[in-house]
């Protein structure tokens, strides 16, 4: 990242990023050697974990439901605000 920073570009090192929302931490092994020797479970690398925080929920109201073909569908809301972020519409996540 210092390497990078010499050339002007902006990296987490030389920024301050706690002004944007986040949901946790994610924490990984600090040696690329030991962390591709752990492997990978079916998604996700072994040398890394997400440390999530519960932050406060948002109480809105669903008022229509778009299907699509196959498994995933969007709600329509009523208009909602979550952090810095006005939302309107959610999706199906797996």
């Amino acid at each position: 990242m210092s390497y990078l920073n010499s050339f002007g570009f902006d990296t987490v090192l030389s920024n301050d990023w706690t002004a944007y929302p986040d949901d946790g931490l994610v924490c990984r092994i600090d040696n690329y050697k030991d962390f591709e020797s752990l492997g990978y479970t079916s998604k996700h690398p072994r040398g890394a974990y997400a440390l999530k925080q519960r932050n406060e929920g948002v109480i809105t109201k669903l008022v229509d439901v778009i299907w699509n073909v196959g498994k995933s569908g969007a709600g329509m809301l009523n208009y909602g605000r979550v952090d810095c972020s006005h939302v309107t519409e959610l999706g199906r996540h797996e």
